[in-house]
C-alpha cells in the first residue's frame, strides 16, 4: 500500500510515513488532504481519487494498529514504519526482481514521469511534487530519459 500511495501522491518517504487516519478521512470526505511536508515546512494540499481513498480506508481498517497508516513489526511489536525499514524492504524487493537503484524516492520520480507522460504540463507536475522551480522537476524527468 505504501508503494501505491507513493506513486499516486508523489510524496517523499518521510511525508508518506507521517500519514495517518485523519488524512484518509479527509481524502474520503474532500478528495484532498493537507499534508505537512517536512522538507519545506509547509502544508501541501494532496489530491487523492475516490477509489484510492476507499482502498486506503479498507487497508486502514484491516491493518489499524494505531493512528499511523504504515507500520512495521519487530519481535512481534508493532511500531510506526521508519525510513530505514522502508529502504531495507525496497532493497530486498528490488534484489529479488533483479533490479538495481530502486529506492523509496523512485516512487516520487515515477509519479512525476507518469503525470508528464499522461499530458500534465511541467508546471502541473512541479506543483504536485511541491518543487519551487520547474528546473528541479525537469531533472526528475531527464534522469529517466524523458524529453521535456
Amino acid at each position: 500500500m505504501l508503494y501505491s500511495v507513493g506513486l499516486c501522491t508523489g510524496l517523499r518517504i518521510a511525508d508518506l510515513l507521517a500519514l495517518n487516519k485523519y488524512h484518509v478521512r479527509q481524502w474520503i470526505k474532500n478528495g484532498w488532504a493537507d499534508v505537512w511536508i517536512h522538507k519545506t515546512r509547509k502544508y501541501q494540499r494532496v489530491i487523492m481519487d475516490k477509489d484510492k481513498s476507499m482502498e486506503l480506508s479498507v487497508y486502514m481498517i484491516a491493518n489499524g494498529v494505531g493512528n499511523m497508516l504504515f507500520y512495521s513489526s519487530s519481535n512481534c511489536k508493532w511500531r510506526a514504519a521508519t525510513r530505514q525499514h522502508v529502504v531495507r524492504v525496497f532493497k530486498a524487493a528490488s534484489g529479488l526482481c533483479g533490479l538495481q537503484g530502486i529506492t523509496p524516492h523512485s516512487m516520487r520520480r515515477t509519479c512525476a514521469i507518469d503525470l508528464y507522460r499522461s499530458g500534465a504540463s511541467i508546471t502541473e507536475v512541479q506543483h504536485k511534487l511541491g518543487h519551487d522551480r520547474p528546473q528541479t522537476t525537469a531533472i526528475y524527468l531527464l534522469e529517466r530519459g524523458v524529453t521535456v
